[in-house]
């Protein structure tokens, strides 16, 4: 295949580092399930040493919590780390930059407005975090050279996208930029796709069920994408099963967030999401902070255990999700956590204390998927419930929506009013699928 050779070749004279790391995540992934994990814990008790030998913030965090490096003898004592936030980020950001640390190594990452929290952080160049995209390609059976259109918002000016365009050829990369995604700004995109048929789609959910729309509305479906993949939002089964039928191929779920990049993917046979375990690792923890069973859910912890520029342990990062007690028929050692539902910040509260979590919510409609297009719930100032839902096609869809409607009244108790509205499209976030979303003062 020659856009492959060509990739290799070029791969080889200027990233030879991401290559590095590729076979790296390659040969873990050959090893049992126990060398894996063992692996891991090195690294994970290795960077706890390195945090507090080299920045300030995690010998003060560490030394009031009465902890010392080498407290950290077996798994067990992993837990009794204290738990890094967000507000952490935000007032202690220069502590937590390694020392000595050259400054070609440091790439700042600002993430989190969407949900009223932004943060930064500095990423470790060292770390070819492109790497990991190839080993998850490799499980779909694709490559990194394949031909690929993206949905997401467009970050790079002209000059940008020209240097872009010359380092990928001869691979072709066509953008749709999912925050102006106009009725002409499709139309090219779809005339653009059709012309130059890629094998892989990505790009936000939100705006991948946008576009998916927009081809059902016009009685078109691809014949030539091998893979769609989502990233940024959760994956309810009505969103996925609208993408496979408009796009005419799988849709792979991809986790990861603006602090910590390329957590875990789903691999072809989509029974979870395989963790990248000797680079990140995932704790699930209660309201009071100790470890879920595997199944339940709760906050993820997510640690980096490559980056040593800005070091990231047992970090809350605002999602929720759950470990799985098993191992995936693929054969890949890799820890298996479910598909993340949604943000601690999803939660709707109810008069006298009581939630109702997100993780719930963005799955109510997952035992009739197909009685939906889209849906969203909103919670009022008044803290009344809206329900909106683009209804599929027929009365049975519609039975169906009200059925879930119902459903939800039951679930609240009466606690507040529970309304279903039929609309014809709910709008994205910049390409971002807001499926909860809780009306404050400040954001009305």
């Amino acid at each position: 295949m020659l856009k492959h050779s060509v990739f290799l070749l070029k791969q080889g004279l200027a990233n030879r580092d991401a290559l590095r790391l590729r076979d790296r995540l390659e040969a873990e992934e050959r090893l049992s399930a126990d060398e894996l994990a063992e692996r891991a814990w090195h690294k994970m008790r290795s960077l706890v040493r390195f945090a507090w030998e080299s920045t300030p913030f995690y010998r003060r965090f560490y030394g009031a919590a009465g902890f010392l490096p080498g407290d950290l003898r077996q798994r067990e004592d992993w837990q009794g780390l204290p738990v890094l936030t967000k507000q952490h980020l935000r007032e202690s950001f220069p502590e937590l930059v390694a020392r000595p640390v050259r400054r070609r190594w440091q790439r700042v990452s600002s993430t989190g407005g969407s949900t009223g929290e932004p943060v930064k952080v500095l990423f470790d160049t060292r770390v070819r975090l492109e790497a990991f995209a190839w080993r998850m390609l490799d499980w779909w059976g694709r490559f990194p050279s394949d031909d690929i259109a993206f949905v997401f918002r467009r970050t790079q000016g002209r000059g940008g996208r020209l240097l872009n365009h010359l380092l990928w050829w001869p691979t072709r990369r066509l953008f749709l930029d999912a925050g102006a995604m106009s009725t002409p700004a499709v139309d090219r995109f779809l005339r653009h796709m059709k012309r130059t048929r890629p094998a892989i789609l990505q790009g936000y959910t939100g705006a991948l069920a946008d576009v998916a729309e927009e081809l059902e509305r016009r009685g078109l479906r691809p014949d030539h994408l091998k893979a769609v993949w989502c990233t940024s939002a959760p994956l309810p089964d009505s969103q996925r099963r609208l993408l496979e039928r408009a796009f005419g191929a799988p849709a792979y779920d991809q986790y990861g967030c603006g602090e910590v990049f390329w957590v875990a993917a789903e691999c072809r046979l989509r029974q979870g999401l395989h963790v990248f375990h000797a680079s990140r690792h995932i704790d699930v923890v209660d309201e009071d902070e100790r470890p879920c069973a595997p199944g339940t859910p709760g906050d993820l912890l997510v640690s980096d255990l490559e980056n040593r520029v800005f070091p990231i342990l047992r970090y809350r990062n605002g999602d929720q999700g759950s470990t799985l007690p098993h191992h995936c028929p693929c054969g890949l050692p890799l820890p298996l956590i479910a598909n993340v539902k949604g943000r601690i910040s999803d939660s709707l509260r109810l008069p006298g204390g009581r939630t109702i979590a997100g993780d719930y919510l963005t799955t109510i409609f997952d035992s009739c998927p197909e009685a939906v297009r889209a849906f969203q719930v909103r919670q009022l100032l008044d803290q009344s419930i809206v329900l909106r839902c683009v209804p599929g096609d027929g009365a049975h869809a519609r039975r169906q929506v009200e059925a879930v409607a119902l459903g939800l009244r039951h679930c609240v108790a009466g606690c507040v009013p529970v309304r279903l509205e039929l609309v014809e499209r709910i709008a994205h976030d910049r390409g971002k699928t807001r499926f909860i979303v809780r009306e404050t003062e400040e954001g009305r």
